[in-house]
């Protein structure tokens, strides 16, 4: 099965959805960010604070693939009602992993 390939965002927007994601009192935490990359197949990258080192890891991956899936994966991998339930989506067999990676080519 080939997968969709979605048009790549512009930076502005990947370092906007960084900013949400990564805000130091409302967001993700470094673990969790660390860990959902790792559970979407995207590699790490510096980054002087979370919302830079989210953005940096997702824009290089996006500019790798020339498409916006792992921003795609990693969005529906933090929204996922499970995580916030205490599912972890990194286990292996989690039916977390499952509905973002036919996005990931």
């Amino acid at each position: 099965m080939v997968a969709h390939r979605f048009e790549a965002w512009p930076a502005r927007v990947v370092t906007a959805v960084a900013g949400v994601l990564g805000d130091t009192a409302q967001g993700l935490t470094g673990r969790e960010i660390g860990q959902l990359l790792a559970a979407v197949r995207v590699p790490d990258a510096e980054g002087g604070n979370k919302r830079d080192w989210l953005a940096a890891a997702l824009l290089t991956q996006q500019a790798r693939q020339r498409a916006a899936n792992c921003m795609i994966a990693f969005i529906n991998a933090a929204m996922a009602v499970a995580r916030l339930f205490g599912t972890d989506p990194t286990q292996p067999g989690s039916s977390l992993t499952e509905p973002w990676s036919p996005l990931i080519p």
